[in-house]
């Protein structure tokens, strides 16, 4: 795949290959989330796996993030914003003005990374196979 077919997947709706084969540890990282003309997205990816379906939404400084991987497979959810807090379905998963966080079914662990250029830390999320709604509250 290239061209537009290639953008609106890895950047737009931000799916990746990752570190293994055959979409067993996809990275999800939405690329664009605070465009003003362009607040929302969405998409399904049929993989030999399963499907992986990604949603976000983009409103003030709040990312909604929605992401469906299949059984098996254990993925990486970024939050492509400077994020202070992050839920995952209500729950508390990353406050940065904490040390402890909300245990959620499914979330392997969280980090900080850096974003593409170096100018800021995104947060993380390693899971497994399931369905996911975080909400990030970006600075």
């Amino acid at each position: 795949m290239g061209g537009i077919g290639q953008w609106l997947q890895t950047d737009l709706i931000g799916l990746k290959q990752g570190s293994g084969i055959a979409y067993s540890h996809p990275v999800i990282a939405p690329a664009i989330v605070n465009h003003t003309d362009l607040t929302e997205a969405s998409g399904r990816f049929q993989t030999m796996r399963g499907d992986i379906v990604v949603s976000w939404k983009y409103a003030g400084s709040r990312l909604t993030l929605n992401a469906t991987l299949p059984p098996g497979v254990r993925g990486t959810v970024m939050m492509t914003c400077a994020a202070s807090v992050v839920y995952e379905a209500g729950q508390a998963i990353w406050p940065v003005d904490r040390r402890e966080v909300d245990q959620v079914e499914g979330v392997e662990g969280i980090r900080l990374v850096l974003n593409r250029d170096r100018s800021e830390q995104h947060v993380a999320v390693s899971v497994r196979g399931g369905a996911y709604a975080f909400d990030a509250e970006c600075v």
